[in-house]
């Protein structure tokens, strides 16, 4: 059960510093990238996690496994959905990304 618990607090606080990021990156001057990466990486970040979850594992208990299960599910689809998309857009960002020939002669010596 704790092992549960752990996975879907971590499903979710990633992907809310995932839509942080990405919102950051997208509307503000902010440059974010990574956050996501470096939070869940931070022994900081990962401490206070853990003991957010010991805070309210007591009140996790009361959401029955189904709804656990499903919301595990849902969080790691969505998940899965903002990566596919963020990598999609790099992937058009790249077929549409402009390079001028007379750039590249700079680079014919390496």
């Amino acid at each position: 059960n704790k092992n549960n618990n752990d996975m879907i607090s971590n499903v979710i606080f990633n992907n809310g510093m995932y839509g942080v990021e990405n919102l950051a990156c997208k509307y503000t001057p902010l440059k974010l990238q990574g956050l996501t990466y470096a939070c869940s990486n931070s022994e900081i970040i990962q401490d206070s996690l853990k003991e957010i979850q010991i805070k309210y594992m007591t009140k996790s208990k009361l959401i029955q496994p189904e709804y656990r299960l499903l919301l595990g599910i849902g969080f790691i689809a969505m998940s899965i959905h903002m990566n596919n998309k963020a990598q999609e857009t790099a992937d058009d960002w790249k077929k549409n990304a402009y390079v001028d020939e007379k750039d590249l002669d700079e680079f014919d010596d390496l």
